[in-house]
């Protein structure tokens, strides 16, 4: 996908969401373009061309977290478990907050 589809699919699933935002992979850290960025292509532009890769959508609705990979990415296993280690780090801090 182009950086302006993944912009499109951002703004396409995040119909009725809190909170949206692509996961941009690097190898040691996960970087978020929030649907709320006025500025998220150049945000997603930058973050490529620093090393970093669009991988899936971190979705906030009704106070439920989804997160999910691109569906490029639905079948390649490392984006899977890079998702789960995310949702896992995303889960305990969620929990160390209440």
């Amino acid at each position: 996908m182009t950086h302006t589809e993944l912009i499109e699919a951002l703004d396409a699933n995040a119909v009725g969401c809190e909170m949206a935002a692509l996961l941009v992979a690097f190898d040691y850290k996960t970087r978020l373009v929030r649907r709320s960025d006025p500025q998220r292509l150049s945000t997603l532009s930058r973050l490529v061309e620093e090393g970093g890769k669009a991988v899936g959508f971190l979705l906030v609705k009704n106070d439920k977290i989804e997160i999910g990979p691109l569906p490029e990415y639905e079948r390649n296993r490392w984006v899977r478990d890079y998702l789960g280690a995310f949702a896992t780090t995303i889960q305990a801090l969620a929990v160390s907050e209440a």
